[in-house]
């Protein structure tokens, strides 16, 4: 493991890789689009709540970066960056697609605001061994 760069990089993109899931998000956008027309019929407004709809799924609709490295962990969503160091980590929740980077102990209300979220992608593998290199289970320290 140690001949491994520390330093790793990737991007995910959901909707790339996950089509079924992507139609039925464009089906219900495209829904959603046709139910605010019939009741106001103005295509300002369907625009209006189609994109609002597609901000509001962005991180599924476009691609986020990731990269964990000897500080911390970062996350470029595409309309936000958050980074967190690995002294301000207490805790990592590890889920199918990916994993919930928290600074606190328990799992708390605030764990989203304040913490990392990570999707794995195809690289779920790699990850996990780097979040272990540099975060290691609790009794291994």
């Amino acid at each position: 493991m140690n001949d491994c760069p520390k330093t790793y990089e990737w991007s995910v993109h959901p909707a790339r890789e996950r089509a079924w899931q992507t139609a039925f998000g464009i089906g219900v956008i495209a829904a959603f689009g046709f139910v605010v027309f019939r009741e106001v019929r103005s295509v300002v407004w369907v625009l209006g709540a189609v994109v609002a709809m597609i901000i509001a799924l962005n991180r599924f609709f476009f691609p986020s970066r990731y990269r964990i490295d000897a500080e911390g962990v970062t996350a470029r969503y595409p309309f936000a960056t958050r980074s967190c160091r690995w002294e301000l980590i207490r805790r990592i929740d590890f889920g199918k697609r990916g994993a919930m980077l928290s600074p606190f102990d328990r799992p708390s209300p605030l764990d989203r605001r304040r913490g990392i979220v990570i999707d794995f992608g195809r690289h779920a593998v790699e990850v996990r061994l780097r979040l272990g290199m540099f975060f290691p289970p609790k009794g291994t320290q």
